[in-house]
Protein backbone atom coordinates (compact mmCIF):
# COMPACT_ATOMS: atom_id res chain seq x y z
CA UNK A 1 0.00 0.00 0.00
CA UNK A 2 1.08 3.26 -0.87
CA UNK A 3 2.00 5.36 1.94
CA UNK A 4 0.10 8.45 2.88
CA UNK A 5 2.85 11.39 2.04
CA UNK A 6 0.95 13.94 3.99
CA UNK A 7 2.80 13.29 6.92
CA UNK A 8 6.57 13.76 5.18
CA UNK A 9 6.75 17.30 4.58
CA UNK A 10 9.48 17.51 2.38
CA UNK A 11 11.40 14.95 0.37
CA UNK A 12 15.16 15.60 1.28
CA UNK A 13 18.44 14.32 -0.48
CA UNK A 14 20.27 13.36 2.88
CA UNK A 15 23.84 12.82 2.80
CA UNK A 16 25.44 9.56 4.19
CA UNK A 17 26.88 11.51 7.33
CA UNK A 18 23.38 12.73 8.34
CA UNK A 19 21.77 9.38 7.82
CA UNK A 20 24.07 8.22 10.55
CA UNK A 21 23.12 11.11 12.86
CA UNK A 22 19.61 10.16 12.26
CA UNK A 23 20.49 6.44 13.22
CA UNK A 24 22.49 7.79 16.52
CA UNK A 25 19.62 10.08 17.49
CA UNK A 26 17.57 7.07 17.25
CA UNK A 27 19.15 4.94 19.91
CA UNK A 28 20.18 7.73 22.02
CA UNK A 29 16.48 8.34 22.15
CA UNK A 30 15.14 4.76 22.86
CA UNK A 31 16.84 4.85 25.95
CA UNK A 32 14.59 7.14 27.51
CA UNK A 33 11.32 4.68 27.32
CA UNK A 34 13.39 2.52 29.85
CA UNK A 35 13.74 5.01 31.97
CA UNK A 36 10.55 6.47 32.12
CA UNK A 37 9.26 3.10 32.94
CA UNK A 38 11.47 3.52 35.96
CA UNK A 39 10.05 6.71 36.32
CA UNK A 40 6.41 5.14 36.36
CA UNK A 41 7.01 2.27 38.66
CA UNK A 42 9.13 3.89 41.12
CA UNK A 43 6.50 3.72 44.49
CA UNK A 44 7.23 5.87 47.26
CA UNK A 45 10.84 6.99 48.46
CA UNK A 46 12.18 4.90 51.07
CA UNK A 47 11.42 5.92 54.59
CA UNK A 48 15.22 6.58 56.21
CA UNK A 49 15.92 8.66 52.18
CA UNK A 50 16.53 12.14 52.03
CA UNK A 51 12.58 12.94 50.07
CA UNK A 52 10.89 10.79 53.22
CA UNK A 53 12.31 13.19 55.42
CA UNK A 54 11.90 16.21 53.69
CA UNK A 55 8.06 14.83 53.31
CA UNK A 56 7.65 14.32 57.14
CA UNK A 57 8.24 18.32 57.34
CA UNK A 58 6.20 19.20 54.46
CA UNK A 59 3.15 16.66 53.56
CA UNK A 60 0.97 19.28 51.54
CA UNK A 61 3.74 20.01 48.75
CA UNK A 62 5.68 16.48 48.56
CA UNK A 63 9.16 17.87 46.27
CA UNK A 64 9.58 14.01 45.22
CA UNK A 65 6.12 14.36 43.14
CA UNK A 66 7.72 17.32 41.79
CA UNK A 67 10.18 16.05 40.31
CA UNK A 68 9.21 12.99 39.82
CA UNK A 69 6.41 14.73 37.55
CA UNK A 70 9.31 17.19 35.87
CA UNK A 71 11.64 13.79 35.33
CA UNK A 72 8.65 12.10 33.32
CA UNK A 73 7.80 15.43 31.46
CA UNK A 74 11.59 15.47 29.87
CA UNK A 75 11.58 11.84 29.30
CA UNK A 76 8.40 12.35 27.16
CA UNK A 77 9.48 15.34 25.15
CA UNK A 78 12.45 13.54 24.84
CA UNK A 79 10.02 10.40 22.83
CA UNK A 80 8.80 12.66 21.20
CA UNK A 81 11.07 13.73 19.28
CA UNK A 82 12.08 10.36 18.52
CA UNK A 83 8.88 10.08 17.40
CA UNK A 84 9.17 13.01 14.52
CA UNK A 85 12.50 11.99 13.68
CA UNK A 86 11.07 9.21 11.21
CA UNK A 87 12.99 8.36 7.68
CA UNK A 88 11.43 5.93 5.13
CA UNK A 89 12.82 5.00 2.02
CA UNK A 90 11.05 5.00 -0.95
CA UNK A 91 10.91 2.51 -4.05
CA UNK A 92 13.36 4.82 -6.06
CA UNK A 93 15.87 5.22 -3.31
CA UNK A 94 14.31 8.71 -2.08
CA UNK A 95 14.38 9.69 1.77
CA UNK A 96 11.42 10.87 3.32
CA UNK A 97 11.63 12.64 6.51
CA UNK A 98 9.08 13.37 9.20
CA UNK A 99 9.37 16.55 11.61
CA UNK A 100 10.39 20.04 10.32
CA UNK A 101 12.35 22.80 12.17
CA UNK A 102 10.94 24.28 14.78
CA UNK A 103 9.44 20.79 16.60
CA UNK A 104 12.15 18.75 17.27
CA UNK A 105 14.43 21.90 18.56
CA UNK A 106 10.89 22.76 21.28
CA UNK A 107 10.81 18.80 22.39
CA UNK A 108 14.54 19.44 23.02
CA UNK A 109 13.92 22.94 24.65
CA UNK A 110 10.99 21.48 26.98
CA UNK A 111 13.24 18.64 27.76
CA UNK A 112 16.22 20.36 29.15
CA UNK A 113 13.62 23.00 31.33
CA UNK A 114 12.36 20.21 32.68
CA UNK A 115 15.26 17.81 33.50
CA UNK A 116 16.64 21.52 34.72
CA UNK A 117 13.62 22.05 37.18
CA UNK A 118 14.26 18.20 38.58
CA UNK A 119 17.94 18.53 38.42
CA UNK A 120 17.61 22.00 40.64
CA UNK A 121 15.17 20.67 43.11
CA UNK A 122 16.81 17.46 43.85
CA UNK A 123 20.39 18.61 44.15
CA UNK A 124 20.69 20.67 47.47
CA UNK A 125 22.34 18.45 50.37
CA UNK A 126 20.26 20.44 52.72
CA UNK A 127 16.26 19.35 54.01
CA UNK A 128 15.82 23.45 54.16
CA UNK A 129 17.67 23.98 50.63
CA UNK A 130 15.45 20.99 48.94
CA UNK A 131 12.30 22.52 50.97
CA UNK A 132 12.96 26.02 50.27
CA UNK A 133 13.52 25.79 46.65
CA UNK A 134 10.09 23.37 46.43
CA UNK A 135 8.22 26.24 47.83
CA UNK A 136 9.62 28.49 45.19
CA UNK A 137 8.28 26.49 42.69
CA UNK A 138 5.46 25.74 43.76
CA UNK A 139 4.55 29.80 44.37
CA UNK A 140 5.09 30.14 40.60
CA UNK A 141 3.27 27.09 39.59
CA UNK A 142 0.39 28.77 41.28
CA UNK A 143 1.19 32.56 40.10
CA UNK A 144 0.51 30.82 36.71
CA UNK A 145 -1.75 28.68 37.65
CA UNK A 146 -4.30 31.87 38.65
CA UNK A 147 -2.83 33.86 35.57
CA UNK A 148 -4.91 31.55 33.72
CA UNK A 149 -7.67 30.91 35.68
CA UNK A 150 -8.34 34.86 35.63
CA UNK A 151 -7.88 34.94 31.99
CA UNK A 152 -9.94 32.43 30.99
CA UNK A 153 -12.85 33.92 33.59
CA UNK A 154 -12.42 37.41 31.24
CA UNK A 155 -13.08 35.26 28.01
CA UNK A 156 -16.03 33.07 29.64
CA UNK A 157 -17.21 34.67 32.48
CA UNK A 158 -20.61 32.73 32.49
CA UNK A 159 -18.59 29.54 32.14
CA UNK A 160 -18.61 27.80 36.03
CA UNK A 161 -17.08 24.62 34.78
CA UNK A 162 -13.00 23.91 35.74
CA UNK A 163 -12.09 26.69 37.68
CA UNK A 164 -15.80 26.54 39.70
CA UNK A 165 -13.79 24.63 42.81
CA UNK A 166 -11.55 27.69 42.79
CA UNK A 167 -14.79 30.24 42.83
CA UNK A 168 -14.37 31.26 46.57
CA UNK A 169 -10.54 31.54 46.54
CA UNK A 170 -7.59 33.93 45.18
CA UNK A 171 -3.94 33.83 44.73
CA UNK A 172 -3.41 35.81 48.14
CA UNK A 173 -4.99 32.92 49.79
CA UNK A 174 -3.06 30.57 48.08
CA UNK A 175 0.01 32.24 48.95
CA UNK A 176 -1.06 32.81 52.53
CA UNK A 177 -1.13 29.10 52.48
CA UNK A 178 2.10 28.46 50.86
CA UNK A 179 3.60 30.60 54.22
CA UNK A 180 1.91 28.49 56.58
CA UNK A 181 2.87 25.66 55.14
CA UNK A 182 6.30 26.93 54.63
CA UNK A 183 6.10 28.35 58.72
CA UNK A 184 5.29 25.13 60.01
CA UNK A 185 8.24 23.35 57.99
CA UNK A 186 10.61 25.85 59.59
CA UNK A 187 11.64 27.79 56.47
CA UNK A 188 12.54 31.30 56.07
CA UNK A 189 9.54 32.79 54.40
CA UNK A 190 11.05 34.89 52.56
CA UNK A 191 13.07 32.95 50.96
CA UNK A 192 10.30 30.85 49.72
CA UNK A 193 8.96 34.07 48.26
CA UNK A 194 11.83 34.53 45.99
CA UNK A 195 11.51 34.64 41.83
CA UNK A 196 13.80 31.98 40.02
CA UNK A 197 13.89 31.80 36.40
CA UNK A 198 14.95 29.19 33.76
CA UNK A 199 17.67 31.42 33.50
CA UNK A 200 18.79 31.54 37.01
CA UNK A 201 18.30 27.62 37.18
CA UNK A 202 20.62 26.90 34.48
CA UNK A 203 23.17 29.10 35.28
CA UNK A 204 23.06 27.61 39.01
CA UNK A 205 23.67 24.22 37.44
CA UNK A 206 26.65 25.48 35.21
CA UNK A 207 28.11 26.48 38.11
CA UNK A 208 27.43 23.53 40.42
CA UNK A 209 27.80 20.58 38.08
CA UNK A 210 30.86 20.66 35.54
CA UNK A 211 29.28 18.06 33.61
CA UNK A 212 26.44 20.36 32.38
CA UNK A 213 28.36 23.06 31.77
CA UNK A 214 26.71 23.69 27.97
CA UNK A 215 23.04 23.19 29.32
CA UNK A 216 22.15 26.82 29.48
CA UNK A 217 23.61 27.12 26.07
CA UNK A 218 21.65 24.73 24.16
CA UNK A 219 18.40 26.04 25.99
CA UNK A 220 18.99 29.51 24.52
CA UNK A 221 19.61 27.77 21.13
CA UNK A 222 16.70 25.38 21.09
CA UNK A 223 14.58 28.11 22.05
CA UNK A 224 15.67 30.49 19.55
CA UNK A 225 14.94 28.03 16.86
CA UNK A 226 11.90 26.84 18.34
CA UNK A 227 10.53 30.57 18.58
CA UNK A 228 12.10 31.12 15.41
CA UNK A 229 14.57 33.64 16.39
CA UNK A 230 16.56 34.22 13.12
CA UNK A 231 19.89 34.75 15.51
CA UNK A 232 19.94 31.18 16.57
CA UNK A 233 18.80 30.18 12.64
CA UNK A 234 21.64 31.66 11.25
CA UNK A 235 23.91 29.93 13.68
CA UNK A 236 23.10 26.43 12.98
CA UNK A 237 20.59 26.00 10.39
CA UNK A 238 21.50 25.02 6.41
CA UNK A 239 19.44 26.51 3.64
CA UNK A 240 18.71 23.16 1.66
CA UNK A 241 17.26 23.56 -2.25
CA UNK A 242 14.48 20.77 -2.84
CA UNK A 243 14.04 20.25 -6.21
CA UNK A 244 10.85 18.88 -5.98
CA UNK A 245 7.64 20.05 -3.57
CA UNK A 246 5.69 16.42 -3.26
CA UNK A 247 3.10 19.10 -2.69
CA UNK A 248 2.86 21.36 -5.29
CA UNK A 249 5.66 20.02 -7.63
CA UNK A 250 7.75 23.19 -7.70
CA UNK A 251 11.08 24.02 -7.29
CA UNK A 252 11.40 26.22 -4.08
CA UNK A 253 13.91 26.65 -0.75
CA UNK A 254 13.31 25.39 3.26
CA UNK A 255 14.80 25.56 6.26
CA UNK A 256 16.31 22.35 6.82
CA UNK A 257 17.34 20.47 9.69
CA UNK A 258 21.30 19.86 10.72
CA UNK A 259 20.66 16.35 12.35
CA UNK A 260 24.48 16.58 12.99
CA UNK A 261 23.99 19.42 15.24
CA UNK A 262 20.49 18.11 16.47
CA UNK A 263 22.16 15.07 17.83
CA UNK A 264 25.16 16.93 19.56
CA UNK A 265 22.05 19.00 21.56
CA UNK A 266 19.97 15.57 22.24
CA UNK A 267 23.37 13.96 23.28
CA UNK A 268 23.88 17.02 25.68
CA UNK A 269 20.19 17.26 27.09
CA UNK A 270 20.72 13.23 27.60
CA UNK A 271 23.28 14.00 29.58
CA UNK A 272 21.56 16.39 31.73
CA UNK A 273 18.00 14.32 32.06
CA UNK A 274 20.40 11.10 33.16
CA UNK A 275 22.38 13.47 35.72
CA UNK A 276 18.80 14.60 37.17
CA UNK A 277 17.50 11.12 37.16
CA UNK A 278 20.76 9.93 39.31
CA UNK A 279 20.37 12.85 41.78
CA UNK A 280 16.93 12.06 41.87
CA UNK A 281 17.58 8.64 42.81
CA UNK A 282 19.86 9.70 45.61
CA UNK A 283 17.57 11.31 47.48
CA UNK A 284 15.09 8.66 46.89
CA UNK A 285 17.03 5.54 48.25
CA UNK A 286 18.16 4.94 51.69
CA UNK A 287 21.59 5.88 52.67
CA UNK A 288 24.17 3.67 51.17
CA UNK A 289 22.10 2.04 49.06
CA UNK A 290 23.44 -0.39 46.06
CA UNK A 291 22.16 -0.27 42.55
CA UNK A 292 19.48 2.15 41.69
CA UNK A 293 16.00 1.19 39.58
CA UNK A 294 17.59 5.10 38.00
CA UNK A 295 19.74 4.26 34.90
CA UNK A 296 23.22 5.72 35.94
CA UNK A 297 24.80 9.24 34.22
CA UNK A 298 25.69 8.13 30.73
CA UNK A 299 24.21 4.66 30.41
Amino acid sequence: MAKDRSEYPLRLDVSQSELSSIEQLRLNLGAVSHKLGALHSAGNPHPHSDFAADHRRSKAYPTHLTVMHQLIAAGENLQSLGDMLRADKEADGGLRIGGRVAGPYACVRAAIECAANAYWLAAPKSSDERLTRSFVWQREDTHLRWKAINEFRKLFPEDQGADSRDSHRSLPDDNRHLDEFAERAGLDIKATQRRVSMTDILEWIKENNEHLRTSKGLWMLTSGQAHGRLWSHLHIAQMTEVSRDPVNESSHFVHALNYTTLNDMVTGTLLLFNEANAMSWKRWRAPGAGASFFPSPGS
